[in-house]
């Protein structure tokens, strides 16, 4: 049995050899080119097996005789093909992983596009809460200059009535803030005045020079420039047909190189003998001085 083995080991490579070379043959002569597909020999048949012992040392005879006392059956079958050894199939693979590979990325880009535009979302509204915030520091730090201890001064008083001669207001200016402020320009106007006009009308500049004020300090005190006060006026006065009137504004700079309008307007009330803010919002402001150059 084991001889047998070893025959069919020998001839199915010689097998091989001459079914090869015929093949070779056929297609030159034909001039057909065959596609190489997988074969697998199958032989069918009785094989006789005998051994030479005649053979002597040296001899060119073989020790083994191999006969065929038929012809043996051989049939050619074509290896049946599967899926894993068509390319086809391994392209649509292929295509398939790096179709989601990209939908991945895709996925992971929108996510990350999200979280940006979160990150974003999230700077803008610390920005403005930093903006409002030092916006906040400013308007508690910066200064605030107003006038200060406004004061009527008449010749007399008799009464509800005053008397006849000049007449001038004094009065500071302080910075009420807790940071210095610089005093660039001021406007003052005295007069006595039956009614006010809508827009007040500042005509008397200073033309003094800049002053510097720290946290709670006050100016010198100031006088304005005297009105004489006639009969006429003394009786409108009395009758509260007219009233002494003392108003302007105050430009000033703060430490954050920002400049202010102050507006202010002061009358004197005859019945209790104080001053009082009077003319509404229209003299009495406070306003950004960056981009104007006159209230």
């Amino acid at each position: 049995m084991k001889l047998s083995k070893l025959i069919l080991i020998f001839t199915i490579p010689l097998f091989f050899g001459f079914t090869d070379a015929q093949a070779k043959n056929e297609s030159q002569k034909g001039k057909i080119v065959a596609e190489k597909v997988p074969l697998s020999i199958k032989v069918t048949g009785p094989v006789q097996v005998e051994l030479n012992k005649k053979v002597l040392p040296g001899s060119k005879e073989e020790p083994i005789n191999v006969k065929f006392p038929s012809a043996p059956e051989i049939k050619i079958v074509e290896t049946q093909k599967t899926w894993l050894s068509d390319p086809n199939w391994w392209v649509a693979i292929m295509a398939t992983l790096a179709a989601i590979i990209a939908a991945y990325q895709a996925w992971m880009f929108r996510r990350q596009l999200g979280y940006m535009q979160g990150g974003m979302k999230d700077t803008k509204e610390a920005a403005i809460a930093a903006k409002k915030s030092a916006d906040a520091l400013i308007d508690i730090d910066k200064a605030y200059v107003f006038p200060w201890h406004v004061e009527f001064r008449f010749s007399s008083i008799s009464g509800s009535r005053i008397s006849i001669g000049q007449a001038a207001v004094t009065y500071k200016f302080k910075n009420y803030g807790k940071t210095p402020a610089i005093i660039k320009q001021t406007s003052i106007q005295f007069l006595v005045a039956a009614s006010m006009p809508e827009i007040p009308s500042y005509t008397n500049l200073s033309q003094q020079g800049e002053i510097v004020l720290g946290s709670e300090v006050a100016t010198k005190s100031f006088r304005s420039d005297q009105i004489k006060i006639t009969e006429e006026y003394s009786k409108k006065v009395e009758t509260e047909d007219a009233v002494p009137v003392f108003y302007g504004f105050v430009r000033y700079q703060d430490i954050f190189n920002n400049e202010w309008i102050r507006g202010f307007c002061f009358k004197y009330d005859i019945s209790t003998y104080e001053t009082i803010m009077f003319g509404g919002s229209a003299y009495n402001y406070l306003k950004s001085a960056n981009f104007a150059t006159t209230p």
